[in-house]
C-alpha cells in the first residue's frame, strides 16, 4: 500500500450487528513503524465502537519511542470512552522536556455537527518550570465554523496563566494573561549561578481574519526585583532593578517593539525595534528591513563582575548608544560602548587596576574598533585594536599594546613591572605576536618546592584527553629585556639578573631563544655556606629555551685560601669543577668550600657530609 513505509503492523478486527449501526472491535500491534521521517517504536491499541450512532465508544491507544516532526516523544496514551451524548477523552504525552495530561468531557450533536463540553484537566510539567495545573474546568464548544474556549487558567503557587480563544467563520481571536509570575521561572535562560527575584505580569492578544493581516500586542511588566550572583565562596550580592516593561504591537504598519528597564539610581536600559510593513504570514524574513536603537547607562557593574574570571570589585560607568539597520538576517549595527573611570582588583596577582577606560565602536557590518587604557602601580598601559566582522576569514584582528612601568604582579612571590610594546594579529585560530617587553623592575621570591623528576623529550602521555577543537597556532617573536632592578631570591640564590633574550615560537616547536642573561652581585647558598658568584652567564644560541649554556663561577674566601666552583655545560647536563688558589686536591678544595677548613680538621659528621658531597658530584657533575 505504501512502499515508503516500513515496520510491522498487525490489525485484527471483528464487525457484527445491524447494518445501520454495526459493532466493530479492533486490535492494533505495531513495531518499528516509519513513514517519511515519522517513526513509532511500538504501537498498541484496542477499540470497540458502535458505528454511525456512536452509542458505544471505548478506545485505548499507546505509542512509545516516537519521532514526530523531528521531535522525540517518549510516550503517547490516548483514550476515549462513553457515547456520543456523553463521553470522555484523555491524552497523556511525555517527552524529555514536557509531561502533559489532558481530560475533556462533553457530547457530540450529530445533527448540528458540533461538540460541547469542558476541559477538566490540562496539566503541564517541565524540569525547569515545574508543574502547572488547571485551576478549574473551562468550557469548550466546537462546530464546523465556530470555536469558543472560555478562560483556561493554569496555576503554580501564586502565579496564574489564562488563555481564551474564539473562532468564527475563519476569524480568530486569542488572549493570554499572566499574573504574579515569579522571575525565577526565567532562570533557565540565564547563566549558571545567577538567581532572579521579583514578579512580572503578562498580557498578549492576537487577531486574524481572512484577507486581513495578522495583528496583536504583547505587554510584559516587571515590578522591582534583583538578580543575585556569587562574589566569593558562600557569599552573594544583588543587582537591583526598579521595574520595567517590554511591549510589542503588530498591525498593518508592521511590528514595533520597545523595552525599558529602570535600574538603581538613574541607570536605565532602553531599546526599540521597528519592522516596517512586516506581516508574519506574507513577509520574506530574509529581506525584511529592520530599524532600531539601544541606549543604556549603568554604574552597578556587579552582575558583569560575576562573568569575569578572577576579578573583584569592578566599578565604573558603562554607556551604550547604538543603532540597528539593514535586514533581519543581515543587520548593520553602528554605535559605541564605553566604560568610564573604571577600577577592579585581581586578588590572585595582588593587583588593583584604576583609570580603566574602554571604548568600542561598530562601523556597520564590516569593522569594530576598540581602545583600552588602565593604570597599575605607578605605570599605565594602552591597547588599540580592530576586528573585521568576517567569519569566513576567521574574524581578522589587529591589536597593538604599549605601556610604561605597568605593574602586572604584586604578591610576595613576585612583584613585576613591565613596559611592553607589542603588535598582535589574529585570524582563523592563528596568532602572530611581535615586539618587546622591558622589565625595569622585578623582585622574584618563589616558594621552595621539593625536587621532581623531569621526563625526557620523547615521552608521550598515553590516554591524554583529546579535543575536537582546532588548537591555536602561535607565532611569537618577542624580545625580553631585563633591566638593572630585576632580582631573584630563592632555591639558595640571591642576586640580580640582567640581559635580554629574543624568544621565538612556531607551532609544534619548542620555544627557541637567542641572547644572554647575566648574574650581577649574586650569592648562592650551598651546604649551609654562602658563596659569592664572581661570574654568571646563561647563553642562548637559538636552541630550546630550556637548554641554555652555563658559565658560572662561585667562590669562598678563607683567609689566604680561595675555594671555588665552576659550572659549565647545559642546564640539563651541567658539569661542576671545584678549584682553589693555591692549587690542591678537589676533595680538599671542596672541604674548604663547604666547611672553610681542611679535611684533616673535620669531625666525624662533617667527614660523612663531605663524602656524600663528593659522591653526588661524581654522579651528577654538580648540585
Amino acid at each position: 500500500l505504501y512502499p515508503a513505509a516500513s515496520g510491522v503492523l498487525n490489525i485484527e478486527g471483528e464487525l457484527n450487528g445491524k447494518g445501520s449501526s454495526p459493532n466493530m472491535k479492533m486490535k492494533l500491534d505495531g513495531k518499528s513503524l516509519a513513514y517519511e521521517g515519522q517513526e513509532i517504536g511500538t504501537l498498541k491499541g484496542n477499540a470497540k465502537l458502535q458505528l454511525f450512532t456512536w452509542q458505544q465508544i471505548a478506545v485505548d491507544l499507546q505509542a512509545k519511542a516516537l519521532q514526530l516532526g523531528g521531535e522525540k516523544v517518549d510516550e503517547i496514551n490516548l483514550s476515549a470512552k462513553g457515547e456520543a451524548a456523553q463521553h470522555q477523552l484523555q491524552l497523556h504525552l511525555k517527552t524529555t522536556e514536557i509531561d502533559t495530561q489532558w481530560q475533556l468531557n462533553g457530547n457530540f450533536d450529530s445533527v448540528k455537527q458540533s461538540w460541547h463540553g469542558q476541559v477538566d484537566k490540562a496539566n503541564f510539567k517541565n524540569p525547569d518550570f515545574g508543574l502547572w495545573q488547571l485551576s478549574n474546568a473551562s468550557a469548550l464548544n466546537i462546530s464546523h465554523d465556530q470555536l469558543t474556549l472560555a478562560p483556561l487558567c493554569w496555576q503554580q503557587k501564586e502565579a496564574q496563566l489564562c488563555l481564551d480563544a474564539q473562532q468564527h467563520q475563519g476569524a480568530w481571536q486569542a488572549t493570554l494573561r499572566g499574573d504574579a509570575f515569579n522571575l525565577s521561572l526565567f532562570s533557565p535562560w540565564l547563566p549558571r549561578d545567577l538567581e532572579t527575584h521579583g514578579e512580572a505580569t503578562l498580557f498578549a492578544a492576537m487577531r486574524y481574519a481572512p484577507q486581513q493581516p495578522l495583528s496583536g500586542q504583547v505587554l510584559l511588566a516587571l515590578g522591582s526585583g534583583a538578580i543575585s550572583y556569587p562574589i566569593v565562596a558562600g557569599e552573594r550580592s544583588e543587582w537591583h532593578f526598579e521595574g520595567g516593561r517590554w511591549s510589542a504591537s503588530l498591525n498593518e504598519e508592521g511590528l514595533r517593539s520597545q523595552l525599558q528597564l529602570s535600574l538603581a539610581g538613574n541607570d536605565q536600559i532602553k531599546a526599540s525595534l521597528y519592522l516596517k510593513n512586516y506581516n508574519p504570514l506574507t513577509s520574506d524574513i530574509n529581506k525584511q528591513p529592520i530599524n532600531g536603537e539601544i541606549n543604556a547607562a549603568f554604574s552597578d557593574l556587579g552582575l558583569l563582575n560575576n562573568l569575569l574570571f578572577d576579578v573583584q570589585g569592578l566599578q565604573g560607568r558603562i554607556e551604550v548608544n547604538s543603532t540597528i539597520a539593514g535586514t533581519v538576517t543581515q543587520p548593520e549595527l553602528k554605535g559605541e560602548l564605553q566604560l568610564h573611570d573604571g577600577s577592579m582588583q585581581i586578588p590572585r596577582l595582588g593587583l588593583s587596576l584604576t583609570g580603566l577606560n574602554f571604548n568600542a565602536k561598530s562601523h556597520g557590518t564590516d569593522l569594530v574598533s576598540y581602545q583600552l587604557q588602565a593604570h597599575s602601580g605607578e605605570g599605565s598601559i594602552e591597547a588599540k585594536g580592530e576586528t573585521t566582522l568576517n567569519s569566513k576569514e576567521g574574524w581578522p584582528t589587529h591589536i597593538t599594546l604599549s605601556g610604561s612601568m605597568f605593574e602586572v604582579s604584586h604578591i610576595p612571590e613576585a612583584r613585576v613591572v613591565v613596559s611592553p610594546k607589542l603588535d598582535m594579529r589574529m585570524a582563523k585560530r592563528e596568532i602572530w605576536l611581535e615586539g618587546e617587553v622591558v622589565v625595569p623592575y622585578a623582585r622574584l621570591e618563589p616558594k621552595e618546592f621539593t625536587s621532581t623528576v623531569s621526563t625526557s623529550d620523547d615521552v608521550v602521555i598515553a590516554g591524554a584527553p583529546e579535543s575536537n577543537q582546532q588548537p591555536w597556532l602561535i607565532h611569537n617573536k618577542v624580545r625580553l629585556i631585563l633591566g638593572d632592578r630585576v632580582s631573584l631570591k630563592g632555591f639558595g640564590f640571591d642576586g640580580k639578573i640582567t640581559g635580554n633574550l629574543l624568544l621565538i615560537d612556531e607551532p609544534g616547536q619548542i620555544t627557541a631563544a637567542t641572547g644572554e642573561l647575566s648574574v650581577v652581585n649574586g650569592r648562592y647558598e650551598a651546604y649551609g655556606r654562602t658563596l659569592d658568584i664572581e661570574q654568571g652567564k646563561l647563553t642562548f644560541a637559538g636552541g630550546p629555551v630550556t637548554k641554555p649554556g652555563l658559565d658560572l663561577r662561585a667562590v669562598r674566601q678563607i683567609q689566604d685560601i680561595t675555594a671555588g666552583a665552576k659550572v659549565y655545560g647545559t642546564l640539563q647536563k651541567p658539569v661542576l669543577e671545584v678549584y682553589s688558589n693555591p692549587a690542591m686536591e678537589q676533595s680538599e678544595a671542596l672541604s674548604y668550600l663547604i666547611f672553610g677548613k681542611s679535611q684533616s680538621e673535620l669531625g666525624r659528621s662533617e667527614g660523612a657530609l663531605l663524602a656524600q658531597a663528593i659522591l653526588q658530584l661524581s654522579l651528577k657533575g654538580g648540585d
